[in-house]
Parts: C-alpha cells; structure tokens; sequence
C-alpha cells in the first residue's frame, strides 16, 4: 500500500495546541509516516498534542502502535495528549488493548482542546496567571 494512502495534515489549533489530522489508514506502511511527523513536531511542556482521526478508515495493531509512540512522545515533553473523532471500530479496537486507559479520548478537537487546556488557554478558564 503506497505512503499516500495516509494524509497527514498539522495545524495550530487556537488554544496553542498542536493537531495532527490523519485521513484514510494507519498501517504498517503508513505507520511510520505518523511516528515521523511526530518526531518532529516542537512539542513544549503544557501545550496539547492532539491526533484527529476523524478521517481514519483503517487502523491495524502497527497504526495502534504508531498512536502510543505519539503519546510516549508527548509524555516525554510533558505535553498533554489526547485522540479525537475516533469510531466505533476504533474505540472498539483501544477497549481491546487497554488503549483507551492509557490517553484520553474525545469527540472532536475543540472538546479535547477544552479539556486539556494549555499555556495559551487552560481547561478551567482561569487564563493561566493567578489572581
């Protein structure tokens, strides 16, 4: 299966955090793609990674690994991370591997965005300066 079956788009979401939106299947061809992308994302401590797999239509045991490499990745920086939009099949897939104990999970990115907060925007609104 060719690189391209996985379109991988990075964006800046406007609470600060970084967004990987991944479109069609996460493989053991495409896999490395991700854990590339990734790799080089600047991730700093308190700013959001997120992974939208709202576009996923694939994601195999490689694609599951390649997801924990990125929250192994956040961790490391101390960045809060977090997948969003992902179906039924693919929670079904995180319940059975115990994935879904190991990052959060949200519906969209705003909600995941909302709820991890971050240096620009933190989750309890406070705006991140004490009184």
């Amino acid at each position: 299966m060719p690189e391209y079956a996985l379109v991988l788009v990075v964006e800046t979401h406007a609470s600060g955090a970084s967004v990987v939106v991944l479109n069609g299947d996460l493989d053991f061809h495409t896999a490395p793609r991700l854990r590339r992308t990734v790799e080089t994302l600047p991730l700093e401590a308190g700013t959001p990674l997120i992974l939208d797999a709202s576009g996923l239509t694939f994601c195999d045991s490689i694609g599951v690994t390649a997801l924990i490499s990125a929250y192994q990745r956040a961790q490391a920086a101390a960045a809060p991370f977090a997948v969003t939009g992902s179906n039924r099949d693919l929670n079904h897939v995180f319940e059975i591997t115990g994935v879904d104990r190991l990052f959060a999970l949200h519906p969209d990115v705003a909600a995941a965005a909302a709820a991890l907060g971050g240096p620009h925007r933190p989750a309890d609104g406070s705006g991140g300066h004490p009184g």
